[in-house]
């Protein structure tokens, strides 16, 4: 679906203002906290740490599944 020039133009303005109300100052926050705070950077590395072993297995669990329906 092709977009009009009118509607590029309130999306490109939709993108910017979420990136300069919402996305700048959750990051900014967040720097704040985690150079100020060694307990919270901890816990958001356990937390990271913990997402990413979670994504591996599921990861590894599907690609264990499409290779045995290859092999059907």
């Amino acid at each position: 679906m092709k977009m009009s020039r009118r509607q590029r133009i309130d999306a490109s303005r939709e993108a910017r203002l979420w990136i300069s109300t919402i996305i700048t100052p959750i990051i900014g926050g967040l720097t704040v906290a985690l150079t100020t705070h060694p307990e919270i950077r901890e816990g958001i590395k356990n937390k990271y740490y913990d997402l990413k072993y979670k994504v591996k297995q599921k990861y590894e669990i599907w690609k264990t599944e499409r290779e045995s329906k290859k092999e059907m």
